[in-house]
């Protein structure tokens, strides 16, 4: 078949075929990584050059262009829009800022911004200028979802609130990625869980409170890597068990009488047991790294997988490198948060039946295209921000397909001369403040340093109206019993970094029917607090405490876990 983009091919062609496995320097960290053979398989596939910085600061740089923490209030930058808005981007920025709904379905013409290409000028150069120029949506949401306003990413969502990506989830509250799940309050990806509170990866759980690892789990509070277990308290690493209370036996009757006494209601014993239970993880075996089901793998929590290397938290996927957090995804290099999509490279938020797309961010049903932000059902669109069922445009400009290749060839040729093909876009074109985004979670770094590496930070002022009267978090509101509905009307200032948050009613419920308190931190300290249960994603190198051969661990033996590689951990647990 007669190639579209002859000059482009014979260049990236020569790169190519030269290259071997070799070392190079970051381009931002410094530190030397490897190119690898299966690396250069993948830049074969796709047709790119090597990448210019190591896996880490690449994924640190997608992961700026994710919001999965803050939800801001701001105004609708629509001309007579006056009214305000929840956003995943804050007020007072350089670019505007649409709601949601006219974004996609308002009277608008997002070709309206289209520009010409200028081979005499820098590519980032002038996506830039469009960047800034062009709205950007409020938040990034599932026109399907329902009573879900407050929420951003997502699919399918019903009746949930500051809940941030997900599938199939319905009155789930403060969670991120819940798939499947219902009546969930404050977890980090759950799967198929109904009716439970804090957690992290709880897989088929029902009525269980502080539930970490663990899988098919009924009416349990406090247990962490255990499996089918039903009325067990502060137990880890058990199997097929009822009636445990710290790993220790009981009768039903016993256990219900200990039970008893335990009042989880109030904050001061909950705060003690969390303490003890960290302890008892701590003194207990834990698995060094959680992937299951999987063939040929290199990463963390992979689950039903194959060939998937640097990479973390993948389910039912297949032929990966340097991906996290992905759904169904197959054939992808340096992708970060996708579901049902093949053949991406270098990626974020891109998914939903995507297929050969390439440095882009934020897109839904795509074919063949590069670098584009918040698009969808397009293909082969180069550049683009914001189109809907678009083909062969350039900037945003309409060409026809003969005319739109012979720019294309032109273009990326050019590109790959210069440097600048196979870039992920600068921190300076996130949407999002790096303060907001995974990146600050799992790349914790100073706002001077951000400055530096060309991303943004926003220091949000707390403008609570008048009528909100701020309390501190006090003794009174220790047992839920003493809470009233007056505490809807209030602000509460958090025990930790002193910032105020608001109880909402169907939260205030929630705690009610749980016979639990009200939280002492805002969402945000929650969420970055869930985050420290999987090491914030990352792995080290440590040995494995019980037979001392050297493994990946998230788990650090200096900080007091007894991290097992695998073979050990099923000899002692199983």
């Amino acid at each position: 078949m007669k190639s579209k983009t002859p000059q482009f091919d014979i260049a990236i062609n020569d790169i190519l075929e030269s290259l071997v496995p070799y070392s190079r320097k970051c381009s931002q960290c410094g530190l030397k990584f490897e190119i690898l053979q299966n690396d250069i398989e993948f830049f074969n596939k796709f047709q790119v050059p090597p990448p210019k910085m190591c896996g880490d600061c690449r994924r640190q740089k997608r992961l700026a262009f994710v919001n999965y923490t803050t939800l801001f209030k701001r105004q609708c930058d629509v001309l007579e829009h006056t009214e305000n808005i929840i956003s995943s981007i804050p007020d007072k920025i350089k670019f505007p800022v649409f709601d949601f709904d006219y974004y996609w379905q308002g009277d608008r013409n997002w070709r309206d911004y289209g520009r010409d290409v200028n081979l005499q000028q820098s590519f980032f150069k002038q996506f830039e200028d469009l960047f800034f120029t062009s709205p950007q949506p409020a938040l990034t949401r599932d026109p399907a979802s329902t009573n879900s306003k407050y929420t951003s990413y997502g699919s399918q969502l019903k009746n949930c609130y500051y809940v941030f990506g997900g599938m199939n989830a319905e009155d789930v509250m403060f969670t991120i990625w819940p798939l499947g799940s219902k009546n969930c309050l404050d977890i980090l990806i759950s799967v198929n869980t109904d009716s439970s509170y804090e957690g992290v990866f709880p897989d088929h759980c029902y009525d269980c409170k502080f539930v970490y690892f663990s899988k098919d789990c009924l009416n349990c509070d406090f247990i962490y890597d255990c499996r089918n277990c039903s009325n067990c308290f502060l137990c880890t690493n058990l199997r097929n068990k009822k009636f445990c209370i710290e790993n220790i036996q009981f009768s039903e009757e016993e256990y219900y009488k200990k039970k008893s006494e335990i009042n989880l209601r109030n904050i001061g014993q909950l705060e003690g047991l969390k303490i003890k239970f960290e302890k008892l993880v701590k003194d207990s075996p834990v698995r060094a790294i959680r992937n299951e089901h999987s063939k040929n793998v290199f990463g963390n929590y992979i689950i039903n997988s194959k060939d998937c290397f640097n990479t973390m938290w993948a389910m039912h996927c297949e032929n990966l490198k340097y991906v996290d957090f992905v759904l169904k995804v197959r054939d992808s290099y340096d992708c970060t948060i996708s579901a049902i999509a093949e053949r991406l490279y270098s990626t974020s938020g891109v998914g939903n039946e995507c297929f050969d797309v390439k440095f882009s961010t934020f897109g839904r049903n795509l074919r063949e295209c590069e670098y584009t932000m918040n698009c969808r059902n397009c293909t082969n669109c180069f550049a683009c921000i914001g189109l809907d069922n678009a083909k062969f445009c350039i900037f945003n400009k309409q060409y026809g397909e003969e005319e739109y290749w012979k720019i294309i060839d032109e273009l990326k040729t050019k590109m790959l001369i210069e440097g600048e093909y196979g870039e992920f876009f600068s921190m300076a074109l996130s949407p999002f403040p790096y303060n907001a985004s995974l990146s600050n979670i799992i790349f914790n770094i100073q706002k001077e340093r951000v400055l530096e590496l060309g991303g943004w930070w926003h220091n949000e002022e707390k403008n609570f109206p008048q009528k909100i009267k701020l309390i501190k978090y006090r003794e009174a509101m220790f047992d839920i019993k003493n809470i009233s509905d007056k505490i809807l009307e209030q602000g509460i200032f958090s025990t930790g970094n002193g910032n105020p948050f608001r109880i909402v009613k169907k939260e205030l419920d929630f705690y009610r029917i749980k016979n639990i308190p009200i939280p002492s931190f805002t969402p945000y300290e929650r969420i970055i607090d869930r985050f420290k249960f999987v090491n914030n994603f990352k792995v080290i190198k440590d040995k494995c405490f019980k037979c001392k051969i050297e493994i990946l661990s998230s788990y650090e033996t200096i900080l007091g876990y007894k991290p097992y590689c695998e073979k050990c951990y099923q000899q002692e647990v199983y």
